[in-house]
């Protein structure tokens, strides 16, 4: 009896230590594998950034912000009910204008509307420059993308008269609305107090200055685009920019982006402190150069030359966080000196 009792007690004593092997040699393989998905994820954002800034224009404006800025709640807690008040959260952006990718990842021909014989088409090449936009939200621990379309077109949907011409029926019946054709816009300067949608006349632009009828009201809200008088689909870059937000990564707890310049001042936007956003001018295009005494203060030695992030990426379910830091050397100037 005193035999099986002491039997039956150690196959117990193994069986705990073979489910407690067992446990923690699953755990170390989830932590593995969450380590390995997270490494795969920092790459992923490494390779698009590295191809997409080597292709960046040194003509076209820079931005880069680290700004805290309301955000609506649903975004935290899509659930609730009534709907609360939005909360303050802070917010790191870096936008830039690239070159296409490939000339052949959209339509060889971009038609507009047909109607009857009457059809307008744009070209595939008819534009090569897009607007980029990279987005750090502490509320969601989410890193967002968004690229501006190609073209984008519409028609006049809603009632509009400028003159003698209504161009929602152009006098014809049935109605024939009046269609328009918008790309992006370059722009080689930008207005550092509202770089998304100021339209004040004599001011440095912004990317919503592009919308062909704006109807006059200014967004409520920070994350809001100029609305149309036209229709809906009537945006500037800033709106389509926001209309194109997809996630990147998710789990993303910090983003720090660094800009060096080219006459090595450093420019830092943290997710622990606000920045006040910085707007790099896009350099002429006929290649003008700046005397050497003046290089340092110029456009030139103002120019963004280098970018680095510092990201924290945790995994949900294990907990398991890896910081991932990468550098992206940008186009250089095409002038450095000399008088």
């Amino acid at each position: 009896m005193i035999e099986l009792l002491v039997s039956i007690t150690m196959a117990m004593i193994l069986a705990s230590l073979v489910t407690a092997t067992y446990l923690q040699v699953k755990k170390l393989t989830r932590r593995a594998e969450a380590r390995l998905h997270l490494h795969h994820q920092a790459e992923t954002i490494y390779t698009q950034l590295s191809t997409r800034l080597a292709a960046s224009s040194s003509n076209a404006a820079m931005v880069a912000e680290a700004v805290t800025e309301e955000r609506p709640l649903t975004s935290v807690l899509p659930t609730l009910s009534p709907p609360q008040v939005a909360r303050n959260f802070r917010q790191v952006r870096f936008l830039f204008m690239r070159a296409l990718e490939d000339h052949a990842n959209w339509e060889t021909s971009h038609r507009m509307y047909a109607q009857g014989n009457n059809m307008a088409s744009i070209n595939r090449d008819t534009t090569d420059m897009i607007w980029e936009l990279w987005e750090w939200r502490e509320d969601e621990k989410r890193l967002y993308m968004a690229v501006n379309s190609p073209a984008r077109n519409f028609r006049v949907s809603l009632p509009l008269t400028i003159g003698s011409l209504n161009y929602q029926t152009r006098g014809a019946s049935p109605a024939s609305p009046q269609p328009f054709i918008n790309f992006p816009q370059a722009r080689r300067t930008l207005n550092p107090a509202n770089w998304k949608t100021d339209r004040t006349a004599g001011s440095l632009g912004s990317l919503d200055d592009n919308i062909y009828f704006p109807n006059g009201v200014p967004p409520a809200k920070p994350w809001d685009w100029l609305e149309s008088n036209a229709d809906p689909a009537d945006v500037g870059d800033w709106g389509d920019l926001r209309n194109r937000m997809v996630v990147a990564a998710d789990g993303v707890t910090t983003f720090d982006l660094s800009i060096l310049q080219c006459n090595e001042d450093l420019k830092t936007f943290s997710s622990t402190s606000d920045t006040p956003t910085v707007v790099w001018k896009g350099l002429p295009m006929d290649g003008r150069l700046n005397a050497i005494a003046d290089l340092p203060t110029s456009d030139f030695g103002l120019r963004p030359r280098l970018a680095r992030i510092r990201m924290t990426l945790r995994d949900p379910q294990t907990g398991t966080e890896q910081v991932f830091s990468f550098s992206f050397q940008l186009p250089g100037p095409s002038g450095t000196g000399g008088n």
